[in-house]
C-alpha cells in the first residue's frame, strides 16, 4: 500500500496532469517556482502550512483527499524573498497590475522586556543640624558672596556690551537661502542641487486620490496621504505626470497596518521600488525585469537605524544619479548598488504585504541638479 507522501505526490501530479498545467503552471498559480513544485512530486521536500492551504483552496480538494494528512518535514526556503516569487513577464508589466505574491504575515517585532524595579535605598544618615545661636560658615560670610557675585555679573555685562557687541553690530549680517536650509538639514542632495517640489501630503497638490482595477486606493487622511489595500497585494495610485531622472526623493512614512511601504522611482512601465517592512527589513526591486521572472532583487538586508514596529515613522530617502543609487533611513546611509535598466519615471508611494495594509506618507521632497 502507498505511504500518505506517496499518495500526495501521486495526487498532486494526477491534479496538475488533469488541468493540463505544467509544474511551471502551478507554481504561477500559488506565487512559488518550478523548482519547488517539482521537489514536491519528487518526494525532495512536503508543502509548508502555508502552501497546503494555497493547494487545498486551488485543486478545491481536502487535505485528506490530496494526502496531506500526515505530511512532514514541510519545507522552509529562506533563500527568496516574501514579494520575489511570482513570475511577471515584461510585456506584462503595468504601473497599475504590478502584484506581487503574498506570503505569510511577518511577525511582529518582540517588545523588550521591562526592566526589573530598582532595589530600594538603604538608609543613608543625614548630616546633623547646626546648633542653634551659632553662625554656620555660609551665614558668616554669605553678604560676602553676593557681594562678590554682584561684581562678577556686572563684570561679564560690561564685556559684552563694550567688546562682543561692536562687532556684532558692524559685521554684515547674511541671510540664509532656502537652498541653504535644505543644504544643511538633510545629508544627502549633492551640492548645487536645487529644492524642486516640497508636499506636505496633508491636502491633493502634486499627488492624488485615486484607485485600481484590483481595489486598492489612496486618500488624504488626517494631514496625511495613506495608500491601502483591502487585501494582499502590492500597490499603488496613479502617478502624477511629472518624469524625474537624476534626483533625490525623501518621504516621511509610517507603517498603518499591515506588513510593507516605500518609494516607486523612475517608474514609466518598469520600475524601482526601495521598500521597508515593519520588520526592518529593506529590498530594492526592479520590476518589468528582462530577467525571468520579471522581478530582480538589486538589494535585501536589514537596517537597525529603521524604528521597527506599526505606528513609527521613519524618513526613507533615494539619491539617484545616472545608474547609481544610494539608499537612506532616518537620515544614515544604508546601502548602494548601480543599474541602468531604467533612466527616468514617475515618483509613487506604495505598500505590501501578505495581509491587508495601510501605509500614511507626510513631507515630501525632490531635489534635482
Amino acid at each position: 500500500m502507498p505511504t500518505e507522501k506517496t499518495q500526495f505526490q501521486r495526487k498532486l501530479r494526477h491534479e496538475r496532469e488533469l488541468r493540463g498545467w505544467s509544474q511551471q503552471d502551478l507554481a504561477c498559480h500559488l506565487g512559488t517556482d518550478a523548482s519547488r513544485v517539482n521537489k514536491w512530486e519528487n518526494g525532495m521536500a512536503s508543502p509548508s502550512t502555508y502552501y497546503r492551504q494555497k493547494l487545498i483552496e486551488l485543486l478545491g480538494k481536502n487535505a485528506e483527499e490530496l494526502g496531506l494528512l500526515t505530511e512532514e518535514n514541510s519545507e522552509i526556503d529562506f533563500t527568496s524573498s516574501p514579494f520575489n516569487q511570482q513570475e511577471i513577464l515584461p510585456e506584462q508589466m503595468s504601473l497599475h497590475e504590478l502584484r506581487t505574491p503574498t506570503e505569510e504575515p511577518l511577525a511582529e517585532p518582540e517588545q523588550a522586556r521591562p526592566l526589573p524595579p530598582a532595589k530600594e535605598l538603604q538608609d543613608i544618615p543625614q548630616p546633623l543640624p547646626p546648633k542653634r545661636g551659632k553662625y554656620t560658615l555660609w551665614q558668616k560670610h554669605a553678604p560676602i558672596a553676593l557681594v562678590a557675585c554682584i561684581v562678577m555679573i556686572g563684570g561679564i555685562i560690561g564685556l559684552f556690551v563694550f567688546r562682543v557687541l561692536p562687532g556684532f553690530i558692524s559685521s554684515p549680517t547674511r541671510t540664509q537661502s532656502p537652498a541653504d536650509l535644505t543644504q544643511t538639514a538633510t545629508p544627502y542632495p549633492p551640492a548645487g542641487w536645487r529644492l524642486t517640489l516640497s508636499d506636505p501630503l496633508d491636502k491633493s497638490l502634486y499627488w492624488q486620490n485615486g484607485s485600481d482595477t484590483a481595489g486598492d486606493f489612496c486618500q488624504f487622511s488626517h494631514e496625511a496621504y495613506h495608500v491601502i489595500l483591502p487585501k494582499a497585494g502590492n500597490g499603488f495610485c496613479a502617478p502624477p505626470t511629472n518624469l524625474f531622472s537624476n534626483l533625490t526623493i525623501e518621504v516621511t512614512m509610517t507603517i498603518i497596518k499591515g506588513d510593507c511601504g516605500g518609494i516607486w522611482f523612475r517608474a514609466n512601465g518598469p520600475a524601482y521600488l526601495f521598500q521597508f517592512c515593519r520588520n526592518g527589513h529593506y529590498d530594492l526591486f526592479l520590476y518589468g525585469s528582462p530577467t525571468p521572472p520579471g522581478i530582480q532583487t538589486l538589494l535585501s538586508s536589514a537596517s537597525q537605524a529603521f524604528h521597527s514596529g506599526l505606528n513609527r515613522s521613519n524618513l526613507i530617502a533615494v539619491v539617484a544619479i545616472e545608474d547609481h543609487f544610494d539608499l537612506y533611513v532616518n537620515h544614515q546611509k544604508i546601502d548602494s548598488t548601480s543599474n541602468s535598466f531604467m533612466s527616468s519615471g514617475h515618483i509613487l508611494f506604495g505598500a505590501a504585504g501578505a495581509v491587508p495594509t495601510e501605509v500614511a506618507y507626510r513631507n515630501a521632497r525632490i531635489w534635482t541638479p
